[in-house]
């Protein structure tokens, strides 16, 4: 997203109306409103950092770390071995 436009379509389109009513979800909504209707620097900020505690509590930021392959996990300890090689 990178309008406030895009924004409130995501909320309004692709959220269900269930999940709008959950006080994440409202709290983002007033101040995208809020953000929308003043254009300031300071509100869409606000908004913005509403939006990313939303999509935090609903789990979707956090991202699973697959388990290493076969031969890496034995090798954690070896600093020849990067430790970030099977991300």
């Amino acid at each position: 997203m990178r309008t406030l436009i895009d924004a409130n379509r995501a909320f309004l389109d692709d959220l269900p109306f269930g999940c709008r009513r959950r006080p994440h979800w409202a709290a983002f909504g007033r101040l995208l409103l809020i953000a929308s209707d003043t254009s300031s620097t300071i509100d869409v900020r606000l908004a913005t950092d509403a939006l990313v505690r939303a999509l935090e509590a609903e789990g979707w930021m956090t991202r699973a770390h697959p388990s290493p392959p076969a031969g890496l996990a034995d090798s954690a300890g070896d600093p020849a071995v990067p430790r970030k090689l099977w991300y």
